[in-house]
């Protein structure tokens, strides 16, 4: 199987890629202009901008499956989430590409029944990362009219524990809740085989 990798040089897309080919996929790592990884058979770099629709395009041509770990923090539009998903989405369908799995914020609601933690959680990102947000539920509304296979992964504060365990929920996590980043990647992973949230957006939790 073929599968893409946008937000390859991030923390968890270097972790997907290198999950990737210890299981024997054909992985396309999409980067910006950091390439952090070793050169690897079953691996192919695809320099490109994630806002330049004929380059995304360019690297969905021929893959099976498409994956992102795209993130906004610490970019100057804080959009990349939504207008790099809007490009994929438009690939997909022009590639006959069908499943997607993507990555997102605790703080993005979806069919939640939040309390007050989580409500005063959400209420602090909109007053110092409003742009952060937005860019999220524009992710989660894009794809819920796609008509793709697709599949958001809800993270909330990541740290860099070893641990690959995980469990997979539609209850929110709390505002002091943590994952670890190798738990993140493992789970994207893990949706390759899984069907059991297609259209649906989980939060991940320790287990």
């Amino acid at each position: 199987m073929k599968v893409v990798v946008f937000g390859a040089s991030g923390k968890v897309g270097r972790l997907l890629v290198s999950e990737l080919l210890k299981n024997d996929y054909q992985v396309t790592a999409f980067v910006h202009s950091h390439n952090p990884f070793q050169k690897h058979p079953n691996l192919v770099i695809k320099r490109g901008d994630i806002y330049s629709a004929s380059q995304v395009d360019e690297a969905i041509k021929d893959q099976d499956l498409v994956m992102s770990s795209l993130g906004s923090w610490g970019t100057k539009k804080q959009d990349v989430v939504s207008a790099g998903m809007n490009n994929i989405i438009n690939a997909m369908k022009k590639q006959r590409v069908k499943r997607v799995v993507g990555l997102t914020g605790i703080a993005l609601w979806r069919d939640d029944n939040p309390n007050f933690l989580d409500k005063f959680n959400r209420s602090l990102l909109m007053f110092l990362a409003p742009k952060i947000l937005k860019d999220g539920e524009a992710l989660i509304e894009m794809l819920s009219t796609s008509g793709l296979d697709w599949t958001v992964i809800r993270s909330p504060v990541m740290t860099s524990s070893k641990s690959r365990d995980y469990r997979l929920s539609n209850k929110l996590a709390g505002l002091f809740a943590t994952i670890p980043r190798l738990a993140v990647a493992q789970a994207m992973f893990d949706q390759i085989k899984d069907d059991s949230f297609i259209e649906q957006a989980p939060v991940i939790h320790k287990y």
